[in-house]
């Protein structure tokens, strides 16, 4: 009778704590593998969001993402704004040597890329030759009647520097507007 009443007393605190582990993740929102990347070396790791922040669950064990380890787009983040934040972002999980876990937000824009790829490089061009012509305008103007043979002299001296400049205008200008509106 005492085995039997010990083994009851041992099960019965057994699935006392079972029933904890499933009340305590009740108020915890499971984040789809969809929404997460996971470095292959991981394997499986399911994340987990709840008020006190995130939470992994790799190899069958619970780990709690740190604050400081936590990106802080998301570190205070709700329920319906982590909701929101998955429509156009994504999280992505890391581990350190030490097995810190790292939570990282990733951001997608949306846009055309080569269509910003174009406006930025015309916008680089441009910038570039107004502000090279516009100083060559400035400095002509400067010699009152002497104008019309300082442009023509200025203009002689700096036109080919001018266009050059102008090129690498056009190409960080067209970089940035790719980047900026490319996909990710």
């Amino acid at each position: 009778m005492k085995k039997i009443l010990g083994l009851l007393f041992i099960s019965s605190s057994i699935f006392s704590m079972q029933l904890d582990l499933v009340k305590s993740d009740e108020k915890k929102i499971h984040i789809q593998p969809t929404f997460v990347f996971v470095p292959s070396r991981l394997g499986s790791v399911d994340l987990y969001h709840g008020k006190k922040g995130f939470s992994v669950i790799h190899e069958n064990k619970k780990h709690k993402i740190e604050s400081p380890f936590t990106d802080p787009m998301v570190r205070s983040i709700t329920p319906e704004q982590l909701k929101a934040f998955l429509n156009n972002g994504r999280l992505s999980i890391n581990q350190t040597t030490d097995g810190t876990f790292l939570l990282k937000a990733n951001t997608r824009t949306v846009g055309g890329g080569i269509i910003g790829a174009n406006i930025g490089a015309f916008l680089g061009k441009a910038t570039v030759y107004v502000l090279g012509h516009g100083a060559i305008q400035i400095a002509a103007l400067c010699t009152g009647p002497a104008y019309p043979a300082t442009v023509l002299a200025l203009e002689g001296c700096f036109a080919i520097q001018i266009e050059a400049a102008s090129m690498g205008g056009a190409i960080a200008g067209g970089m940035i507007g790719a980047v900026t509106t490319g996909p990710v």
